[in-house]
């Protein structure tokens, strides 16, 4: 029965150590989640240039770190850039297997691999849904291994003292221990199969097999805490992961937006308008519907910056930008052209209807002002209309080219108008 009993005690102390390897294994594996969706973010703008200094210099940093065994950066097509093993530059034309596996990964797909004392895990790198390369992080698994084996030999430890003990006893008190070793020998069997609520009944309080029945007890509940403060600190961990989680997907929010947007006036910059227009302009060739556009210009700004202050300019055309967005429809497309000018992409918009909204934005505008150190700023706009023939436009720039012109007819016929452009305009 004290074989058996020691026998347990091993089989529980093995259960326990895979168990603590278990929950070692996945907090370091969402460690390193954290690690690299934090590096991803750092690196962005170097990856998307590709500063191989920069990224070389961020290599060395992260492998000061000891517990970091590796960190290679690769380009969209899986090429390595970067390798903190190696001290001077990469220049290769060979697809890495490593670096292709991770740039095919789908966003928040995370690659690990585990290989002797240590962790390589990887992660694409995006710009919105446009992958422009990746990383792989090596982790060192030594402390855990040290864990891992002071925790076996201590239940060594633990064994060969029930062993001593219980050979110590065996001997003249066989019968005495026989029913209370066996009772020992099930609740540590039960322990073994995952009951850790059981616990050991001592038969004497003050005899050696009550006392260790004592410390069985205390060593079961030092396991049940210790399973209990695993469990609390994964549940912590995966807060920490959720939190971090929801702020870089904010932040990548806000540097997509920062993208696409001008940040004065929050409308869509230049590049994200002929985006969006080259679309709007096939749809158009296809269905055979017209396409619009405006373009406009507010007049005498160079007057209001002279004037009032650059800052009195800034709000007039953050309230320009504000009134032309209220004054056309939800289907309309308004972006900042640059400087003072902005557009206006109208899709399935024929010459009448982009007239009626061009001269809509600019008696809004007229009626408009703003105020600027106790000053009262009023100022005007002129626009351009021009509309989307099939046999005319053979692009999307003839078509604006051609608003362009409108507008320099406002102008030039005295400002603070429509026109829309015409075949015969000269």
């Amino acid at each position: 029965m004290g074989f058996l009993a020691v026998i347990s005690i091993l089989l529980l102390n093995y259960q326990y150590t895979e168990r603590e390897r278990d929950y070692s294994q996945q907090d370091l594996s969402k460690q390193a989640e954290i690690v690299l969706k934090t590096t991803a973010i750092a690196m962005r703008d170097e990856l998307y240039s590709l500063k191989i200094d920069e990224l070389r210099d961020l290599a060395n940093k992260i492998d000061e770190n000891d517990e970091i065994t590796l960190f290679i950066v690769y380009d969209k097509n899986g090429k390595m850039l970067v390798d903190s093993r190696t001290s001077g530059w990469i220049f290769t034309q060979t697809v890495d297997v490593l670096g292709k596996d991770l740039v095919s990964l789908s966003v928040n797909e995370t690659y690990y691999e585990w290989l002797p004392s240590q962790l390589i895990a990887g992660q694409s790198v995006r710009i919105g849904s446009k992958v422009i390369g990746a990383i792989a992080i090596g982790f060192s698994t030594k402390p855990l291994e040290r864990k891992i084996n002071d925790i076996t030999s201590q239940g060594f430890i633990l064994a060969t003292i029930f062993i001593f003990i219980g050979a110590m006893f065996t001997f003249g008190m066989a019968r005495r221990l026989t029913a209370p070793l066996s009772d020992l020998a099930n609740v540590a069997s039960e322990m073994e199969k995952g009951n850790l609520n059981v616990r050991a009944n001592p038969s004497k309080t003050h005899d050696e097999i009550g006392q260790l029945s004592i410390a069985f007890n205390q060593m079961a509940d030092a396991i049940q805490e210790r399973e209990k403060a695993l469990r609390d600190q994964a549940d912590g961990l995966e807060k920490t992961v959720n939190e971090r989680t929801s702020e870089i997907k904010e932040q990548a929010r806000i540097l997509e937006e920062m993208a696409i947007t001008d940040p004065l006036t929050h409308a869509y910059n230049r590049r994200q308008f002929y985006k969006i227009a080259e679309i709007e302009m096939k749809l158009a060739r296809k269905n055979n519907h017209p396409l619009s556009v405006i373009v406009i210009d507010a007049d005498h700004f160079k007057l209001i910056n002279d004037t009032y202050g650059h800052h009195a300019g800034d709000l007039a055309l953050i309230k320009l930008a504000e009134t032309c967005q209220n004054a056309i429809r939800d289907t309309d497309v308004f972006a900042r052209y640059g400087g003072e000018e902005f557009v206006v992409l109208m899709p399935n918009t024929d010459a009448l209807a982009a007239n009626q909204i061009a001269e809509r934005i600019r008696k809004r505008v007229e009626e408009e002002s703003v105020e600027s150190e106790e000053k009262i700023v009023r100022f005007t706009i002129s626009l351009g209309v021009s509309t989307f023939q099939t046999s005319k436009q053979p692009t999307f720039d003839s078509l604006l080219t051609q608003a362009d012109k409108a507008l320099y007819n406002s102008k030039k016929s005295g400002r603070n108008r429509v026109t829309h452009w015409e075949e015969e305009t000269p």
